[in-house]
């Protein structure tokens, strides 16, 4: 009988087991938190926030806005959009809010602490909005969403500490999706190099003695699998870059993107089902210390490529 009890035991414990271990983890399953909000702030955010897109950081998404605390990231998490909902039934509606991440900050062991207007807008009614503004703090869900902008590119925002043409510093707006940009390269136009710049603080990228004339920016989206792309941008920033203002990429994150090709033997690199349209080659040049330098084409291979042709990229390369 013991030994009967050991056994409906063990089964039961190895079952229980083998239940965890096919557990998959839940990229799309709400995660329990608190919110809080801005209490001296206006209905919208705060052009000062951390992620350092300045007045465009308290009108994005019509001000629904918010800092994060671990979901700052160092700045990795600037631009990403949640879908926050509090879970008092009396006041909160099940859709809750979406909001884009502006800033940093903690406040009572909250991830967010939400733009007024944000935290309004996760109740049933006005009556019910006061109702939650007056308690300060609420229990929430949340979970990562993708950002959408209709009609919009990704822009680039000189920043306006920026001195031409000394230091280069600017933000990217309008980030589709949930990925994150990792990493971005400045690409001389003339030279046809690539550097990587350095992320100086949320989203702001900068760079010390720029090169001269039109620039190209090259991002590169992560996602929580660890996959990378690297986008490309149709337009490029002016050589006459001026702090203050924005420039179109012409692109937006679903077009433009760049895939690594396999090393097939020797010196062919190939790719099955290649993408359509006129394509660009990225190379990358490693010399014997380790630096690595990217180098842009100036022309394409023509969309109507043919085997045993050949096409001048339009540059040379001394790096």
């Amino acid at each position: 009988m013991a030994n009967l009890q050991f056994l409906s035991i063990l089964s039961a414990t190895f079952l229980f087991l083998l239940t965890l271990g096919n557990a998959a983890p839940c990229s799309d399953c709400f995660i329990h938190s608190r919110a809080a909000y801005y209490p001296n702030s206006d209905e919208q955010g705060t052009d000062t926030g951390a992620c350092g897109f300045g007045a465009f950081g308290a009108m994005i998404n019509a001000g629904d806005v918010s800092a994060a605390s671990d979901l700052y990231r160092d700045g990795v998490g600037c631009g990403a959009c949640y879908q926050v909902r509090c879970t008092n039934s009396n006041y909160c509606s099940d859709k809750g809010v979406t909001v884009v991440i502006t800033d940093h900050g903690a406040s009572d062991h909250t991830d967010f602490i939400l733009s007024r207007r944000a935290f309004g807008r996760m109740a049933q009614t006005r009556d019910a909005a006061a109702s939650l503004l007056a308690l300060g703090v609420v229990d929430i869900e949340y979970k990562r969403i993708s950002c959408s902008y209709p009609n919009k590119n990704i822009t680039v925002k000189i920043d306006e500490n920026s001195n031409y043409p000394y230091y280069l510093a600017f933000v990217i707006w309008y980030q589709q999706g949930k990925n994150d940009i990792t990493a971005v390269q400045l690409c001389e136009t003339e030279n046809f190099v690539c550097k990587l710049l350095d992320r100086s603080y949320g989203a702001v990228w900068t760079i010390t003695s720029p090169p001269s004339g039109p620039l190209s920016i090259r991002m590169l989206f992560s996602d929580d699998d660890g996959d990378e792309t690297w986008v490309v941008p149709l337009n490029n920033i002016p050589e006459n870059w001026k702090p203050g203002e924005t420039y179109d990429s012409g692109v937006q994150t679903e077009n433009f993107v760049c895939k690594l090709l396999d090393r097939s033997y020797g010196a062919v690199w190939t790719i099955t089902s290649p993408p359509s349209g006129p394509l660009s080659i990225r190379m990358l040049f490693s010399d014997d210390d380790g630096d690595e330098t990217w180098v842009v084409p100036l022309n394409n291979i023509p969309e109507n490529w043919k085997p045993g042709e050949t096409y001048d990229s339009g540059v040379q390369v001394n790096v």
